[in-house]
């Protein structure tokens, strides 16, 4: 069923301000539930989910694709976070680019 994707944001960031994913809805698939949404959006708060109808505190495991800023909601309620580096632009592991003509020393290659 498609949503509007539309919820207020009660994490510690950008609280009181009404967030808009677009088109949404989720997908059942052999017993897991998987979110598709039509604009991008970093799913830092419970809503995300909450929107589409699925509690998160109820759910055993959530998987999120996000670099930092989902600790501002899920962080409270995670019993463990496994993170996961991907290779591309994505990547917190610098060492993967060949930076040319920076100059040095350059934040946060040098650190």
């Amino acid at each position: 069923m498609q949503q509007r994707g539309e919820f207020v944001i009660t994490a510690p960031m950008n609280t009181g301000t009404t967030a808009y994913m677009g088109r949404s809805g989720v997908l059942h698939v052999d017993g897991i539930d998987i979110v598709v949404i039509e604009n991008n959006h970093e799913p830092f708060d419970l809503g995300c989910f909450r929107s589409l109808g699925i509690e998160p505190t109820s759910r055993r495991y959530l998987l999120l694709k996000s670099r930092i800023h989902y600790r501002a909601g899920f962080k409270p309620i995670a019993k463990a976070i496994v993170e996961c580096d991907g290779v591309g632009v994505t990547t917190s592991d610098y060492s993967q680019f060949k930076f040319e003509k920076v100059e040095r020393p350059a934040y946060p290659l040098d650190a």
